[in-house]
């Protein structure tokens, strides 16, 4: 018999993250021995918790992290102490809780189990918050080891009783909470309701029913569970994990769709290398901002009931021929010393840049279809570029061509061929024209640096200085010293490829030339050596610029047409591929008529989808060759199409249809309503297909590029609020739900007020500004002003937020609209509404300066507000130097000092921005010129570090202390040379 106090009696090693999972683990045991029955000798640095006892015949030690600390690293560093204890044990199990990611494919509710579970390129574990914008964003995963093939089969063999016999996790864990009752309230399944948010729709407040409900679609309707499913199912995939907790409902659906995610968690990642082990993880959350606690005693008791089965499948004999985890002690040590190291670099990296090509590139690379592109990398002209050092490929391809899509095959096929070669570095520029607030000269200088040292490690010592020199000051570094470490960090490699897309997309702030990038580019090849390749529409202004260099022109070939239609994905009811030479028969045409376009092939074999017979998909094709060969540019033809995409292929290159599209809602409004014409368009907004299309249109006509995702299920009524229709729309709003929302979670009235406030843009995550292509807009904003006015008499909602979770009274606020602020608080709407980022109305008016918006508001209501995630109306409004929004503040009662989340207080704002007037204003008030926020600054110190010499002298005159420390240690005379300083 083993001896339990004996340390190599041990051969599985059981690690936890939380205490509530600690219990749930112990709960599994067999024999649970006591204190004075286990193991007295450990390793002399070992401070792990642990528990001892046998479960199906194993003899297990379990150990949890220490209070309070989470992460990879801390759990790497767990794993590393317990098999210096105890040296012979052979593989390990995380048992704990995660956030679910549920999708179409997997019906993942809480209470759930996820297992770690290797498919072909991935482990079972993927690290998301780690990643080189290299040759896709999952790189790393790579990495990380495989559970052991003895772990392997207990699961394959778990997953065969389910079928045959289910494994009754709920039971087991209901009986383990009836044996105990103090576990019932804690462990046993909730009462709450299951209940899966759109991701539209944020966290409000406590309990989530009350607050976040507000109309049935707020939610995602599940149909309840039957037999033969169980109440607790068990998936197997990839569980993602992370050192930052996933709050994100939209990057946990991007995460899920692009890796096949199951689970989000924050220890397993390092775990995985050296220390060999299954992931198991009870489903407590939906990885979204509704986090609670109720049910994570019920998801890590089902996730250990699991475990404990897993345990019951393998003999403890063949765990005893099991190699040694300690025999791969160096391998482990030297995995987590890599580990921290990769932690403390990573935040380097995220400093000098927060740009993510990486998601571009893997987002493009997943739509190549298979043998596409091919002839390009092929060519003389890419080879000799790939071949000699400080070589220039230009790219020009007309809208539609695939030009993004053979950039991103470009940087594929890149890392392919160098990628054994570290002497060789890849970078990469995906322009948009929706971030033009992200594009300027020295964050494109700042990715290019970043993603050459995430080739390194260590990092170069000269972005160490960098990092420490201006990191503590919160500031970014000089364009000059990015420009001089992007030399340096570039001369430690012998060839630099760097390739850019969609050089016409550029939109610069600091330049008033649309099309300067090229010369900056070119300067960059020339100071640096490198080999350039750009892509860009055929702009004379651009071309001209690369007049002196090789090109190549990017058009969809015949063989790639070929390969296009090869790889569509027919729907179920499709007869091409069912019958014999159908399919050719599609391919011919389509290379014959697409001039060279894959957007064109595209909407033609989306038109051909819903062809059910042979003649039917024959007769298409003959239309499509004689709308080619006619080339037909007659108007008339604007809206006739109906309810499919073949008119739009055709009509799409037209510049009259594009002029039509975009701005017959400005005639329209300039018609009486006794007009036929305006007749015509009521009956247009009535019939849904010419609806459909044209938002289509509107939403990517002369914008279209294959990475913009235009939003789905908008209404008539959301067109009307577009062009500002307002006597259509009451129409409309006769039989229609006035509060339908598009896929981005948008009413009309947001759709109209978003228009307004965001001069005319709409969300960067979907759509650029379309509305810039409107030529007959005179009087829209007063015209959509009509549509809101209309909208809220007609019983619009006004409570419900649009997908960046700004509600109405936020987007009025930043509009600055008095009438449309007053008419929405007229409807009873609470004052401090909370929106995506946790802030209210108020924070919006001033982050704006609309000065008579933030007076109407603190008229209003309260003042004293702050969210979870927020600045308070005070920081806020300290942040602009017009004295009225602070005096108001002030004289309504609000509490001078009253801290936001980061500990701010509005004398710290003010002082940071040079606001000597509202600095006085606060000290007047007795403001705590001492107070520090949570890393310990106070007033004194962010004066010094903005060098506001006036402040300084205000704040010393009013005693501040020169001597406090924060967090580093500093005090006010270390942010400051003696020239800040007042006599």
């Amino acid at each position: 018999m083993l001896d339990p106090s004996d340390p190599d009696a041990y051969t599985v090693g059981w690690v936890c993250a939380l205490s509530t999972e600690f219990t749930a683990a112990q709960e599994q045991f067999d024999e649970e021995y006591e204190p004075h029955e286990s193991p007295e000798h450990r390793d002399a640095n070992d401070f792990n918790v642990y528990s001892f006892g046998k479960i199906k015949g194993h003899m297990v030690v379990v150990a949890v992290l220490p209070n309070g600390q989470y992460g990879t690293a801390s759990a790497a560093t767990v794993a590393k102490d317990m098999i210096r204890s105890f040296r012979n044990i052979r593989f390990g199990l995380m048992v704990g809780i995660g956030g679910g990611a549920p999708t179409k494919q997997h019906d993942i509710r809480l209470g759930d189990v996820v297992v770690s579970s290797p498919s072909p390129g991935q482990s079972g574990v993927f690290q998301y918050d780690f990643g080189k914008a290299t040759k896709d964003v999952f790189q790393h995963t790579a990495s990380h080891n495989k559970p052991p093939p003895l772990l392997l089969a207990a699961v394959a063999g778990l997953k065969t009783q389910y079928e045959r016999k289910g494994l009754q996790i709920h039971d087991k864990v209901s009986t383990i909470v009836a044996n105990n009752k103090r576990l019932s309230a804690k462990y046993g399944r909730p009462e709450d309701p299951d209940s899966l948010f759109s991701p539209s729709i944020d966290h409000k407040s406590d309990p989530c029913p009350k607050f976040c409900v507000t109309a049935p679609t707020d939610l995602v309707d599940r149909k309840p569970r039957q037999e033969p499913m169980e109440v607790v199912e068990v998936h197997y995939g990839t569980i993602a994990s992370g050192n930052t907790l996933m709050k994100d409902a939209f990057k946990r659906d991007e995460l899920a769709s692009k890796a096949n995610i199951l689970c989000f968690e924050m220890e397993a990642a390092g775990l995985m290398d050296g220390f060999q082990c299954l992931v198991i993880r009870g489903i407590c959350d939906y990885s979204d901002s509704h986090k609670n606690d109720r049910w994570q005693g019920y998801a890590a008791m089902t996730a250990a009931v699991y475990a404990k089965q897993i345990l019951g499948r393998i003999r403890p004999e063949a765990v005893a021929r099991e190699e040694t985890i300690i025999s791969k002690i160096d391998e482990v040590i030297s995995g987590v010393e890599n580990l921290k190291r990769s932690i403390s670099e990573q935040e380097v990296l995220n400093w000098l840049s927060d740009e993510d090509f990486g998601t571009y590139q893997f987002d493009e690379r997943s739509k190549k279809a298979p043998g596409t592109c091919q002839w390009f990398l092929d060519s003389p002209e890419y080879q000799s570029w790939t071949q000699e050092k400080g070589q220039v490929l230009f790219c020009p391809g007309i809208a539609g061509a695939g030009k993004t899509v053979l950039a991103s095959a470009i940087i594929e096929s890149l890392h392919s061929r160098f990628q054994s070669d570290s002497s060789t570095a890849i970078v990469h520029i995906y322009c948009r024209y929706n971030r033009v607030d992200r594009q300027t000269f020295n964050k494109l200088r700042a990715s290019l640096l970043r993603q050459l040292c995430e080739r390194l490690s260590p990092l170069p010592e000269g972005i160490m200085q960098l990092y420490n020199q201006y990191k503590p000051r919160r500031v970014e570094a000089p364009p000059e010293r990015i420009l001089s470490e992007l030399e340096s960090v570039s001369g430690l490699f012998s060839k630099v490829f760097m390739v850019v897309d969609a050089l016409d997309e550029w939109r610069a702030t600091e330049h008033a030339d649309l099309y300067s990038l090229p010369g900056e580019l070119l300067h960059l090849q020339r100071k640096l050596a490198m080999n350039l390749l750009a892509t860009s529409r055929p702009i004379p202004l651009i071309a001209n610029q690369f007049n002196n260099y090789p090109s190549i022109s990017i058009t969809a070939q015949q063989q790639d047409i070929y390969a296009y239609v090869d790889n569509f994905r027919w729907p179920e009811s499709s007869c091409i591929g069912k019958i014999t030479g159908l399919r050719g028969l599609v391919k011919k045409v389509m290379s014959q008529i697409v001039r060279g376009m894959f957007l064109l092939a595209r909407l033609y074999l989306h038109s051909l989808e819903n062809e059910t017979s042979e003649r039917d998909v024959k007769d298409a094709l003959k239309r499509f060759e004689d709308r080619a060969k006619n080339d037909d540019n007659d108007p008339k033809r604007f809206g006739s199409s109906g309810k499919n995409y073949t008119a739009l292929a055709d009509k799409i290159q037209d510049p009259l249809y594009t002029y039509s599209a975009f701005n017959w809602g400005g005639h329209v409004r300039r018609l009486s309503p006794l007009d036929q014409t305006y007749k015509t368009s009521i009956d247009f907004l009535q019939t849904r297909g010419m609806v459909d299309q044209a938002i289509m249109l509107i939403l990517t006509l002369g914008t279209w590029s294959e990475d913009r995702q235009a939003p789905q299920d908008m209404s008539n009524l959301h067109l009307a609020a577009l062009f500002g229709l307002g006597d259509l729309a009451e129409s409309l709003m006769k039989n229609i739900d006035i509060n339908s929302r598009d896929s981005c979670g948008r009413t009309a009235l947001v759709w109209a007020l978003e228009c307004l406030a965001f001069e005319f843009k709409f969300s960067p995550d979907y759509i650029m500004s379309v509305t810039k292509n409107f030529e007959i807009y005179d009087g829209i904003d007063i015209a959509r002003r009509r549509v809101v006015n209309a909208l809220l008499r007609s019983g619009a909602n006004p409570r419900m937020p649009g997908y960046n979770g700004d509600t109405p009274l936020h987007l009025a606020a930043i509009l600055g609209d008095v009438e449309i602020v007053e008419r929405i608080l007229e409807y009873g709407v609470d004052i401090d509404i909370l929106n995506r980022n946790v802030g209210v109305p108020l924070e919006e008016a001033v982050r704006h300066s609309r000065e008579s918006a933030s007076m109407k508001l603190l008229e209003s209501g309260t003042v004293d507000t702050g969210g979870e995630n927020s600045r308070t109306a005070h920081t806020e409004t300290s942040s602009v130097s017009n004295l009225a929004p602070m005096e108001t503040l002030i004289e309504k009662g609000a509490k001078a000092d009253f801290p936001d989340i980061n500990g701010q207080t509005a004398l710290m704002e003010a002082s940071k921005r040079g606001h000597n007037r509202i600095d006085e204003l606060l000290l007047e008030n007795q403001s705590n010129v001492d107070q520090q926020d949570h890393k310990g600054d106070t007033a004194l110190m962010k004066a010094c570090i903005g060098d506001h010499a006036d402040v300084i002298e205000l704040l010393v005159a009013a005693n501040a202390r020169l001597d406090i420390e924060n967090d580093k240690g500093d005090t006010a005379l270390d942010h400051g040379g003696p020239s800040t300083w007042p006599q």
